[in-house]
């Protein structure tokens, strides 16, 4: 009888966590999966923005499920209305969020600056500052001149940017499609510096 009363309480509780945050119907919100993060900090974090009740309570209800799986980095459309089950769901399942930004030839980096912090893609403070000193990036290709900046290195196309992407990773990624369309058909020069 004992065993049986526990397991109804944890049964409560546990139906009390998965409920979503908020009963009613609220729009969705980005949140980003950074690169190497696993199942775990994901939720946790997940709570502390406020979109889950439990992030304990989902990582058990997922072990029970035996639905493991790994969440893909990338920006994700998420609200505090899914239940605990729909929104580990939505990570393990759906595709990120793809956004498609067009750089426009002839655009300064300020200009590429504002278009990127109106698209949510980066801030456009840090997006200049890397511009301005390129060594803060994780891999500065070498036909980079670091001591001129990045002006002229961001490729104008149409990029996938998803919102929340952060200045580092929207910089290597034009960077690297300069590299492709520019740099290595042309042979891969050695910059003069």
């Amino acid at each position: 009888m004992l065993a049986l009363v526990a397991a109804a309480i944890v049964g409560g509780l546990l139906f009390a966590a998965l409920k979503p945050v908020v009963e009613a119907r609220t729009p969705t919100q980005y949140f980003r999966v950074k690169d190497g993060e696993g199942v775990r900090q994901v939720l946790e974090r997940a709570e502390a923005q406020g979109l889950l009740n439990s992030s304990a309570a989902v990582r058990l209800m997922n072990r029970l499920s035996e639905q493991p799986g790994t969440i893909r980095a990338g920006t994700y459309e998420l609200s505090p209305s899914m239940t605990g089950q729909e929104l580990l769901g939505a990570l393990l399942r759906a595709a990120p969020v793809r956004q498609d930004v067009l750089i426009r030839e002839g655009l300064s980096a300020i200009e590429t600056a504002r278009i990127l912090a109106n698209k949510r893609v980066a801030d456009k403070k840090a997006f200049l500052e890397l511009c301005r000193d390129p060594k803060q990036l994780s891999h500065l290709p070498n036909f980079v001149i670091a001591r001129k900046g990045l002006e002229g290195y961001l490729f104008p196309d149409t990029h996938n940017l998803p919102p929340l992407l952060g200045a580092r990773d929207a910089a290597e990624q034009l960077l690297s499609t300069f590299e492709q369309k520019v740099y290595k058909p042309l042979g891969s020069p050695t910059p003069q510096k």
